[in-house]
């Protein structure tokens, strides 16, 4: 019985067996009983750990885990590099832990510089009218920093995927196909074979969690393009540097050449007209900053009252075709006119000669005549003596200084006089000078008179004149119904009377320089530009915020978890013979 209990004990090392011959060998080893073995248990054995695997190597078909040399006091776990708990070491987990927070922080650090790069570049373009080679620049910009934004965010989880593995592995024992899965939980692909495969539904919402979160991290970075967008509007105007091409307006006549001649005539009614067409235009108060280098559009006024005059603006503009608008891209100049009128309200006497009412007014050195008509009529008389007729060159000045011209007004009776005036007739008569002022060659004196006065012209010889003294022959007036714009009564009011005029003055210059030819120089061209418009800002920052906060939430929870895992490299641990017996059924 002691012979066969030490022999059932005895242990095969390499300490037992002699050194010498075979036949020696032989004699000396003995088998247990067959009765006395085990059924091996889960958990390593360390005797026959030290008997086993003393200075062996254990290699891989793969040969991805290499080799390792171990000390017969070596556990299993630590000679294969097996990811399992090692609770007993606090100097590991803090090496560890050190370790994991170190790669994701910096992968942190990277994401929140992206994200400060987007707040940058939208704070950069935001409110900025951009030419299209900058928004070109801006979305490839935007692509790029989408792209790395995204392709770190990515690389960040499947980082933490990995790292988890080992974790979620040392659980529990389990077959060999999800604990492979597990094991290469990189792959999107591997991880719905793992919600089809895994028997655990912990395992299986982790895996649906984790892939919505991918998904949803993508996602975002898609939308944050919705939240923004450069769109050209119709204000968003830029000049191009250098000299290029510019279109302005022709101010030389008012008559279009190629439909009426150069007669004196001809470029008087013409004038009237536009100013009657200046009429409708619209008008706007003259804002306190400068209109210069402004987009047309985005102060679309024909013409400005400032406070006792108009103001018109000429417009640089982009060489059109056809039947363009040729202020939708138009920007204001340097060049402009402006307009303003002076009345008086005279006493006078009034005489019927004739078929004229002639008016000799206390002061003046002239008599004044009107159709006698006027008297009877309802409607509002201007009078003026054309420029054109009396002086048609080209730097001629107008009849009371350059660009200025003097109206008459009848205006029959309609209610009471203004206050402080006293009315002498069944009418109020008034005398005027209009003056247009321009600081640019483009639109001559001669023809800033003619604006002036050109509420009066008809470019008509009337018959009632036929009579009158030489001085006023070449006279023409126009009249105009009470009620019509230009035939609102003043009621002797001076100041009504002058801005009326002004008005109509100014409209002409407004009108010719929209309608009139146009001709080509050399300036700063306007184009159309971009604006960035933030039509979600505060969706924009949270999105941003929001996945920058789950990657840095992610990475500490994930090194907080794993902090005493150890992490062999990449290999199919779910093959090794040695693995199976340890966690997998």
């Amino acid at each position: 019985m002691s012979s066969s209990r030490d022999l059932s004990q005895e242990t095969l090392t390499s300490d037992s067996i002699p050194s010498g011959g075979s036949d020696s060998r032989t004699e000396n080893i003995s088998y247990a009983p067959i009765t006395q073995q085990r059924t091996p248990t889960f958990g390593p054995d360390p005797e026959k750990e030290k008997a086993l695997f003393a200075h062996a190597r254990v290699r891989t078909d793969d040969s991805l885990l290499g080799s390792y040399s171990r000390d017969p006091n070596q556990g299993l776990d630590e000679a294969l590099n097996i990811a399992r708990p090692n609770r007993s070491s606090r100097e590991f987990a803090k090496r560890n832990l050190k370790r994991l927070l170190r790669s994701g922080l910096a992968r942190c650090v990277l994401s929140w510089c992206l994200i400060t790069g987007f707040h940058i570049l939208s704070w950069q373009y935001r409110d900025q009218v951009i030419s299209p080679s900058m928004k070109s620049r801006f979305d490839v910009i935007t692509v790029a920093l989408s792209i790395a934004f995204g392709l770190n965010i990515a690389a960040g989880l499947r980082e933490n995927a990995l790292s988890l593995r080992w974790w979620i592995v040392s659980f529990r024992k389990r077959p060999p196909q999800t604990v492979d899965l597990i094991l290469h939980c990189d792959d999107f692909l591997n991880i719905m074979k793992l919600v089809v495969v895994a028997k655990e539904r912990t395992l299986v919402f982790s895996c649906l969690f984790w892939l919505l979160l991918n998904v949803l991290v993508q996602v975002g970075i898609a939308v944050l393009g919705l939240t923004f967008e450069a769109v050209p509007g119709v204000g968003d105007i830029f000049l191009r540097p250098g000299q290029n091409d510019v279109s302005i307006p022709n101010m030389e006549s008012f008559a279009r050449p190629s439909y009426f001649s150069e007669e004196q005539s001809v470029q008087s009614y013409s004038a009237h007209v536009l100013g009657d067409v200046g009429s409708s235009f619209n008008f706007s108060a003259l804002p306190d900053e400068p209109l210069e280098g402004k987009p047309w559009a985005s102060n679309p006024a024909s013409f400005w009252k400032g406070n006792d005059y108009w103001e018109y603006v000429f417009l640089d503009s982009a060489p059109f075709e056809g039947s363009a608008n040729p202020r939708a891209v138009s920007v204001y100049s340097n060049r402009v006119v402006r307009s303003s009128a002076k009345c008086v309200v005279p006493p006078f006497n009034a005489t019927l000669e004739g078929d004229l009412e002639v008016i000799h007014a206390e002061g003046s050195d002239r008599n004044v005549s009107f159709p006698s008509i006027a008297t009877l009529s309802q409607s509002i008389y201007y009078l003026t003596r054309p420029v054109l007729s009396t002086d048609g060159s080209e730097s001629g000045n107008g009849t009371c200084g350059p660009g200025c011209s003097s109206v008459q007004i009848f205006e029959p009776r309609a209610g009471p006089a203004a206050e402080g005036t006293a009315f002498y007739d069944s009418f109020f008569y008034y005398d005027c000078n209009v003056t247009v002022s321009s600081n640019t060659p483009e639109l001559s004196a001669r023809n800033a008179a003619v604006a002036a006065q050109a509420i009066g012209l008809s470019g008509q010889v009337h018959s009632e004149f036929f009579f009158a003294n030489g001085s006023e022959m070449s006279n023409q007036f126009v009249a105009y119904n009470f009620g019509l714009p230009f035939g609102t009564v003043q009621n002797n009011s001076a100041t009504g009377m002058a801005e009326q005029l002004s008005r109509f003055a100014i409209g002409v210059v407004a009108a010719a320089a929209q309608t009139n030819p146009a001709k080509v120089v050399d300036g700063a061209q306007p184009a159309q530009g971009f604006r960035l418009e933030m039509e979600l800002p505060v969706m924009f920052s949270v999105i941003l915020g929001l996945i920058g906060g789950v990657q840095l939430a992610l990475v500490i929870a994930t090194a907080w978890v794993c902090r005493q895992v150890e992490m062999p490299e990449e290999v199919d641990l779910a093959r090794k013979e040695e693995i199976r017996r340890r966690y997998i059924l």
